[in-house]
C-alpha cells in the first residue's frame, strides 16, 4: 500500500539512529584490552554459541519437514546471539548471578556474533553447497524450499539463487 511505503521511509531514519546508539553504548562497554588479552576464551564460546545454535534451530526446522538446505539455512542465518540477550546478562550481573568477567565474555562473544552475522549471510550462497557436500546430504531443491521463501527463483541452468 502507499501508506506502508511512506511510513517505511520515514520510520528508516530512526531505525538508523536506535543502530547507531545500539552500537556505539556495546562500543562503550567492551574493553578492547580485555578483548585481546582473552581472544581465545571468547572465541571458544563464539564457537559454541554458533554450534549449539545451528544444531538445535537446524533439527528444530528439519522436524517441520522442510528440506535440509532450508534447514542449514536456517540454523546458521539464526546462529548470532540476538542484542536482547545483552539486557538478559546485564540484569543477571547486577543481581551478581554472572560474574563481571563472565559478562565481558559473553558481551564480548555477543558483539562478534553479531558483527560477523552480515558476513556470514552474504556467504551463505558459496557455504551451503560445501556443507551438504561436507555431511553427505544431497543437494536437491523441493517445492518447500521455495514455499517458505529462502530460495527466490526457479532453477536455470541446475543453479538457483538464495537470499544473501
Amino acid at each position: 500500500t502507499p501508506y506502508m511505503k511512506r511510513t517505511a521511509a520515514a520510520i528508516q531514519p530512526l531505525a538508523s539512529v536506535f543502530a547507531a546508539m545500539l552500537f556505539a553504548s556495546i562500543g562503550m562497554i567492551i574493553n578492547p584490552t580485555f578483548f585481546w588479552s582473552n581472544i581465545g576464551v571468547i572465541m571458544i564460546v563464539v564457537v559454541q554459541i554458533v554450534v549449539i545454535k545451528v544444531i538445535i534451530v537446524t533439527t528444530v526446522v528439519r522436524l517441520f519437514n522442510y528440506s535440509w538446505k532450508i534447514s542449514i539455512i536456517s540454523g546458521i542465518g539464526l546462529a548470532h546471539v540476538g542484542e536482547f540477550s545483552l539486557l538478559f546478562s546485564s540484569k543477571l550481573q547486577a543481581h551478581l548471578l554472572l560474574s563481571r568477567r563472565a559478562y565481558l565474555v559473553f558481551l564480548a562473544a555477543t558483539v562478534t556474533t553479531i558483527v560477523l552475522a552480515p558476513l556470514v549471510l552474504r556467504m551463505m550462497h558459496y557455504m551451503i553447497p560445501r556443507i551438504m557436500r561436507l555431511l553427505n546430504i544431497p543437494n536437491v531443491e523441493s517445492e518447500d524450499d521455495y514455499r517458505a521463501g529462502i530460495l527466490t527463483q526457479r532453477p536455470r541452468h541446475g543453479r538457483s539463487v538464495a537470499h544473501s
